[in-house]
């Protein structure tokens, strides 16, 4: 036997609301990770690296042996006086 009772509007907006808050929370964490996983995926594939020519090689070089002799000079200058 089943009776039929009145359940008050306020329960069922209680009810209704946690239902709501629950699915939107969900939507959120969806929508939240989607996101994050698509910026670090940009992220990821927008650059492999810098690029080093020859050229760019060569004046390294040039200066941390342009850096060494003066370094050289200044070190033997100062042990001599």
């Amino acid at each position: 036997m089943f009776y039929f009772c009145e359940v008050p509007a306020f329960v069922l907006t209680f009810v209704f609301s946690l239902t709501c808050v629950g699915e939107m929370r969900s939507n959120l964490n969806e929508l939240y990770i989607l996101k994050t996983r698509e910026i670090v995926n940009s992220i990821r594939s927008a650059s492999d690296g810098p690029i080093q020519t020859d050229t760019h090689t060569a004046n390294l070089n040039a200066a941390v042996t342009d850096r060494a002799s003066r370094q050289s000079i200044l070190t033997s200058s100062t042990y001599n006086n």
